[in-house]
């Protein structure tokens, strides 16, 4: 009786314990399609991480672009004409008891002048005569807000 038991204990907990073939068959297409969409979306993910990085690399350099331009568009660039008539009224107010001639000028950077010209005392014997005339370099810089300094 005891080996009847047993075998009858044995049978039951092999009988409760099995899965019927259609259900693990279910269940394991069920669990290929998990796999597999979630692989689909691993991809999907690293194709719109790569998307994401290309698109902040290019907002980078909008931005680098944006900063240089509105550098530049601070900083007005000045002609020589413009540097040759604040020469003159350099001359003709800070300088007044002096007279020039001949300037020349040559660009050394956006706003700054190297100015050659000749010198005098702004007396009308003195102007007349070359010997009182000496050549002279002077330094121009233009500030953005138009103001100017010479050296």
């Amino acid at each position: 009786m005891k080996k009847i038991i047993i075998i009858l204990s044995i049978l039951f907990l092999f009988s409760s314990c099995m899965v019927p073939k259609s259900e693990y068959d279910e269940l394991e297409s069920k669990n290929e399609r998990i796999m597999s969409e979630k692989e689909s979306l691993k991809s999907e993910k690293e194709r719109l991480e790569s998307i994401n990085r290309r698109q902040n690399t290019i907002i980078d350099s909008l931005y680098d672009e944006k900063e240089t331009i509105e550098r530049k568009k601070l900083e007005t660039i000045h002609s020589e004409n413009k540097a040759l008539k604040l020469i003159e009224d350099y001359y003709t107010f800070y300088n007044a008891d002096k007279t020039y001639r001949q300037p020349q000028i040559r660009r050394i950077d956006n706003n700054k002048f190297s100015v050659s010209l000749q010198e005098c005392t702004n007396k009308e014997a003195y102007r007349s005569d070359d010997f009182f005339w000496h050549s002279r370099v002077l330094t121009l810089v233009i500030n953005n807000n138009g103001s100017y300094k010479i050296n």
